[in-house]
């Protein structure tokens, strides 16, 4: 405490403190003193923080007369809505099984955004940029399968085809892509999709199954780009593992908006179908 501090001398004076040694300043010049307070004192209730007549003001929670004063905890709302900014409104057409294709969509233009950002630096980089493109891109491609499932599993069962109830959700939760994939094709199979099934570097199914095998060899359930580690504390990735971004965006994109196609179309043949058992 500076020497000056006539009002802050004072209240230490009067809690007990007392002064081990003074000594300049070193950026201003000013005494600066240093105060303790034995270990055996007892702090002295400054004469301010009493009532007339010494009745200590306020309640006890110790016996000592000190004053607890009960801070109300910060009101923080994350989620809030602004007049003045951008809100996004979710869940709003009441039909979140039909919005797996859509929330798909939006991790692929977060992730293309990330992955066009990081292509256009011109000078250095940061390596842990890497992983989350990665795992936006993956979820995205995860998204896009389960959504091609539901939206044709929904045209399966008016043929009284398809997966029902919790056969059909357990498959949901699952993180492995492979896994899905025999349902996917079945989906295709179903509508006539079964061999020439795109263009560009996606042609056939087997295109497909190729990518998504390449892809779980090194992230199988999600977790590889999420973390540095395994569940055990092993390292997620080989030691020094290396890809090109641009390689890795050039095949996932067509994928990806393969499925999202797909998704669309799918829709589209359950709309008409529904319209055609109405008449």
């Amino acid at each position: 405490m500076f020497e000056k501090n006539l009002l802050g001398r004072a209240f230490y004076a009067r809690l007990g403190f007392e002064l081990m040694h003074q000594s300049a300043h070193n950026q201003t010049g000013f005494e600066v003193m240093r105060l303790r307070l034995e270990a055996n004192t007892r702090l002295q209730r400054p004469r301010s923080a009493s009532r007339r007549g010494g009745e200590p003001l306020g309640g006890s929670c110790t016996g000592s007369g000190s004053i607890v004063m009960e801070k109300s905890p910060p009101t923080v709302e994350v989620f809030a809505t602004s007049k003045s900014h951008r809100n996004v409104v979710l869940n709003f057409r009441h039909s979140p099984q039909r919005e797996f294709g859509p929330y798909g969509s939006g991790f692929h233009e977060a992730a293309r955004s990330l992955a066009r950002n990081f292509l256009r630096k011109r000078g250095g980089f940061s390596d842990l940029e890497g992983p989350p493109i990665v795992y936006l891109y993956r979820h995205a491609l995860e998204l896009h399968l389960k959504g091609v499932l539901l939206a044709g599993n929904r045209l399966m069962e008016l043929d009284d085809k398809g997966l029902r109830g919790q056969e059909l959700w357990k498959l949901l939760h699952t993180h492995k892509l492979s896994t899905l994939l025999p349902h996917v094709r079945g989906v295709f199979s179903h509508v006539g999709w079964k061999e020439e099934i795109g263009h560009g570097p996606i042609k056939t199914f087997a295109d497909i199954r190729a990518i998504v095998t390449d892809l779980e060899e090194v992230d199988p359930q999600s977790f590889t780009f999420r973390y540095p580690t395994d569940k055990v504390g092993e390292a997620a990735l080989t030691h020094h593992f290396a890809f090109s971004v641009y390689h890795f965006v050039s095949i996932m994109d067509p994928l990806i908006e393969l499925l999202d196609n797909s998704v669309a179309q799918l829709e589209e043949y359950w709309e008409g179908a529904c319209d055609a058992l109405a008449e």
